[in-house]
């Protein structure tokens, strides 16, 4: 994966979203849930339209399946443009998921 991909991969899925949605999109992109399962969690939590959770769950998925999702992780975790919260559920998510 080129850094301009990854760039793209995860402004199109959205660094809050990654971090709040991690779990949905991992189970995605192993197979666990289905797109429409997963597009309508999404709208459920009122993260976006049909469209959008599409979009977020296609670059999501590029994303775990490039390995790639403790990297932006632990980037998530470094940005100084992100809540403090949204910071501390990248660091969970880091220690028990890794």
């Amino acid at each position: 994966m080129t850094q301009t991909n990854y760039t793209r991969n995860i402004r199109s899925v959205g660094m809050t979203a990654f971090v709040n949605f991690f779990h949905l999109y991992k189970k995605y992109s192993f197979g666990l849930i289905s797109k429409e399962q997963a597009v309508r969690e999404q709208i459920n939590a009122g993260l976006s339209n049909e469209n959008g959770a599409l979009i977020r769950l296609n670059n999501a998925k590029v994303i775990f399946d490039n390995n790639v999702e403790y990297k932006i992780l632990k980037d998530i975790i470094d940005s100084t443009r992100i809540d403090y919260s949204i910071k501390q559920k990248a660091i969970n998510l880091m220690e028990k998921d890794a």
